[in-house]
């Protein structure tokens, strides 16, 4: 299966169940309202922001080591899942006690975060350890669409009950008890790695996943504490919307994961030059068009959450815009980690969290929106470092310059589009019109794409369903 198929594949159903998942997330935050939403997204900013610093770099290492050998990774991944055990053992109960317990509203919801940090970190290891073995379909199912699924369903039987933000907590919790059955079936007891050798290979990785993933979890907890649970609904809105912004690029980037580590072991770099620039330019041509219809009906998508969420506009807009930026620049991060530059992501991360935090601090306690650009600001800022060090490093832009043209023309067109469909009054007609247009928008990439081989992919997919040309 080639990188297009195995990226579409996994995006495939990304999409599936981030569709569905972000369809119903507005349905349940609307149920809940922003304030019990912002509730129910403090706890899990704390979930995330204790994983951050629990994950101990252990999925992204098992990625590198099964792309390299998929014989051992039923071993690594089980060795893996003992280490974050013994870990969960020593840790939590000091977590317990020195918790401020008012900050979650009572002492069972610390019990709650601190499960979800353990199934956390089985769900992230299960995910990688797909990865790794070149699975990425199957990854991207579990976590993207049966995980999610599961979470919306249990949703709507925990509402009748409580009716309150611990529903999508429960919610949550109940969804990630699916990956331990995955690794009840591929457990083992054979140990192949030493626990010296796991820790000098790790830590790179575990500075980049606490400096990478910590502020965005932070962040929540920030608004929190400089404003109200509303803010913090918006906030959570916005990174919701924003992962579909980043959801392809994600799906290509673990796809091109071991594919980069296999090319730099070989010494491939025109094979990584061509990954790198393929995955770039199809990201762009399916995202760009879903990311303009949001950005410019944000008004409206919010509107059908309710009042209380109408003043989140500002917020949201600044974060869908800063995760398309995050994919639009290509998979340079991916490609840093996988050929040997993890300090220099090391570097990216401090980079990313000073930046959060200086402007959180600064502009947060005086504006609602002052998080909200602050985790924009450290996004485009960090893009900017992985641009320059890739370029730098392995002398590679992620367009040339004649499909950078062909983009801008692309976004033009783009805004035109859905600034006219604004104007449709009936909501009905309003959706299936801008979903008529993005789908016809994200077929005329490929088919006008001045790269022959995006123009390939259009006529074999006329000459499967049999349409001649």
């Amino acid at each position: 299966m080639n990188l297009f198929k195995k990226g579409i594949k996994a995006f495939s159903w990304t999409f599936l169940g981030s569709g569905i998942g972000f369809i119903f997330q507005l349905i349940i935050a609307k149920l809940l309202g922003a304030s019990e939403y912002g509730k129910a997204n403090v706890i899990l900013g704390f979930i995330g922001t204790y994983y951050s610093f629990l994950s101990l770099g252990l999925p992204t290492l098992l990625i590198r080591e099964s792309g390299k050998n998929i014989k051992n990774a039923d071993e690594i991944y089980s060795e893996f899942v003992r280490i974050y055990i013994i870990l969960d053992i020593i840790i939590f109960p000091i977590i317990y006690f020195t918790f401020n317990k008012t900050l979650v509203y009572n002492k069972f919801n610390v019990v709650i975060i601190l499960l979800l940090v353990m199934l956390s970190q089985i769900e992230n290891l299960t995910y990688s350890y797909f990865i790794g073995i070149k699975k990425q379909d199957t990854a991207s199912f579990i976590r993207d669409t049966l995980i999610r699924l599961s979470r919306v369903g249990s949703f709507f039987i925990f509402f009748l009950i409580f009716s309150n933000y611990f529903s999508y907590v429960l919610a949550y919790f109940f969804s990630l008890l699916i990956p331990p059955f995955i690794v009840l079936k591929r457990y083992t007891n054979k140990k192949i790695l030493s626990f010296k050798w796991i820790i000098k290979n790790s830590w790179k990785f575990y500075m980049i996943t606490i400096t990478y993933s910590l502020y965005g979890n932070l962040s929540k907890i920030m608004q929190k504490m400089f404003s109200t649970n509303e803010a913090v609904g918006y906030l959570s809105i916005g990174m919701t919307l924003g992962t579909i912004g980043a959801m392809l690029g994600t799906a290509l980037a673990n796809v091109t994961m071991p594919e980069f580590a296999h090319a730099w072991k070989e010494k491939d770099m025109e094979k990584i030059d061509i990954i790198f620039k393929d995955v770039s330019r199809w990201n762009t041509y399916i995202m760009l068009p879903i990311i303009s219809f949001i950005i410019i009906h944000i008004n409206r998508i919010l509107g059908f959450l309710g009042e209380d969420y109408s003043k989140g506009t500002l917020i949201v807009s600044m974060i869908i815009l800063s995760q398309f930026i995050n994919s639009f620049v290509g998979p340079n991060g991916t490609l840093l980690n996988m050929s040997g530059y993890e300090w220099l992501e090391i570097i990216n991360g401090f980079a990313m969290i000073a930046t959060g935090l200086l402007f959180g601090i600064i502009l947060g306690s005086k504006y609602s929106w002052g998080v909200a650009f602050s985790i924009a600001a450290s996004i485009v800022v960090v893009n900017i470092l992985k641009f320059i060090q890739v370029r730098m490093i392995h002398k590679i832009y992620p367009y040339k310059f004649k499909t950078l043209l062909y983009i801008l023309l692309f976004v033009f067109l783009s805004i035109i589009i859905f600034i006219i469909t604004k104007n449709i009054s009936n909501h009905y007609l309003w959706f299936l019109i801008n979903l008529f247009f993005v789908i016809i928008m994200v077929f005329f990439a490929f088919y006008f794409s001045p790269i022959t081989q995006d123009r390939e992919i259009i006529d074999k997919f006329f000459n499967k369903i049999g349409v001649k040309r």
